[in-house]
């Protein structure tokens, strides 16, 4: 497993769903986690987590963080990988296309609409939220100290269509 301790990461929407799972991957791996949501509860039930495994959490409640659109993540990410990069500090991004989550349980459970979502994904599913981990550790890791500024798109294809 990657090992982090002494690294620090930024997650948004981290109340739950993937953000949840990419944070809660970060911690178990030993990086220090900050996480931002749209609601102060589901950060501190994260953070409470965090600590009890012997982690470190900080959570910051921001509907602004949780909702800025992945233009603006994109931009923001390159911005930043310049700014930082002579200072040692690699910024990429991940973006993860339609995964089974709690959040789109209804969805899931619509055989229609299911349908019609897997229609536009050419691996014709949803992706799993274990499918990200290994990208998020290997992007947080020294495996990619040289890698900065970039966007991984995690979509089963869905994007290049």
């Amino acid at each position: 497993m990657t090992d982090l301790h002494g690294k620090v990461a930024i997650v948004t929407g981290a109340g739950r769903g993937l953000g949840r799972s990419m944070a809660s991957a970060l911690v178990a791996a030993g990086a220090a986690v900050t996480v931002a949501a749209r609601t102060g509860t589901e950060l501190d039930a994260f953070v409470d987590e965090a600590k009890a495994a012997g982690g470190l959490g900080l959570g910051v409640a921001a509907h602004a963080a949780y909702s800025a659109s992945k233009a603006g993540v994109i931009a923001f990410t390159r911005s930043m990988a310049v700014e930082w990069a002579r200072h040692g500090i690699q910024v990429n991004a991940i973006a993860p296309g339609y995964f089974a989550t709690p959040l789109n349980s209804a969805l899931r459970a619509d055989t229609d609409a299911l349908a019609k979502v897997t229609r536009a994904i050419p691996a014709r599913r949803m992706g799993r939220p274990q499918e990200l981990e290994p990208w998020l550790l290997l992007l947080a890791g020294s495996a990619s100290d040289f890698m900065t500024g970039e966007v991984i798109v995690i979509d089963g294809g869905q994007s290049v269509r």
